[in-house]
């Protein structure tokens, strides 16, 4: 049986961040937040640079928050074969914390977009296919 939260008494009652990420959790599902509209969308950027714009994720009760454009880069591409790239946001328990990232596709002649890794330590949610 869990509930929280109560406060302390002579420390009797204490938190982890486990305890509240299971407690948001039980009502907010994973994804980006509709607020603002474009929040964590994925736009060009200047030569192999794309930037995310601000907003707000979510993943397994962990909030993220990007308050700024954020840039990342996209590896060059391959020469004559096609390759889709995947932008992600990310949260890894093990490292404890929430990116923004770029899985890189394989070049093919039917490229496919990389697979998300979504279980127990790490998640990602999908935000644009490059």
């Amino acid at each position: 049986m869990n509930y929280m939260p109560f406060n302390s008494v002579d420390h009797d009652r204490v938190y982890k961040a486990e305890d509240w990420a299971w407690y948001f959790s039980t009502f907010i599902s994973n994804g980006v937040f509709p607020a603002p509209s474009d929040g964590l969308q994925v736009v060009a950027g200047d030569g192999m640079t794309i930037g995310v714009r601000p907003g707000y994720g979510f993943i397994n009760g962990y909030a993220f928050r990007n308050q700024e454009l954020y840039n990342l880069t996209i590896s060059n591409a391959d020469g004559s074969l096609d390759r889709i790239d995947r932008v992600v946001l990310r949260w890894d328990l093990t490292q404890r914390l929430m990116e923004l990232a770029v899985l890189t596709g394989s070049p093919s002649k039917s490229p496919t977009a990389p697979a998300l890794t979504q279980g127990a330590d790490v998640w990602e949610i999908a935000l644009a296919d490059v």
